[in-house]
């Protein structure tokens, strides 16, 4: 049987305030039965996005699921059809960059190199973590 980690809690807690809802099953993968991934894309399947404001937010915490490839960067999320303005960085692969949102939402973007996957990962931040950063 597994236990919730502090990165399982902290995605939970992200999950209710970018969705206003709850996750559900949860006791299916702490049995074992479902992957984190399985858990993460039922429950977005639940959830409809908000039609009152932009959903970049709520995108870009969905593709968080922790499976091969899932980091989504700007560049994915523009397919989906998000527009973003680089506002700083960015000179190499490198280099964190940051973005805004055409909803006014600021997003760093980093490298990310690891075992299962190697390019950029971009998450939505607040202004304090963007002043913080600059």
């Amino acid at each position: 049987m597994r236990k919730l980690t502090p990165r399982d809690k902290s995605d939970i807690d992200e999950f209710s305030k970018v969705s206003s809802a709850s996750l559900v099953e949860i006791d299916r993968y702490l049995s074992g039965e479902w992957e984190w991934y399985e858990l993460w894309d039922y429950n977005f399947e639940l959830v409809v996005p908000p039609s009152t404001h932009c959903s970049c937010k709520f995108e870009g915490l969905r593709a968080s699921g922790r499976r091969k490839g899932y980091p989504r960067s700007i560049i994915d999320l523009e397919r989906l059809g998000f527009k973003f303005s680089l506002i700083r960085g960015g000179g190499s692969w490198f280099e964190d960059a940051y973005y805004q949102c055409a909803c006014g939402q600021k997003w760093k973007e980093v490298f990310v190199e690891a075992m299962e996957y190697n390019g950029n990962h971009a998450q939505p931040i607040c202004d304090e973590e963007f002043s913080a950063d600059t």
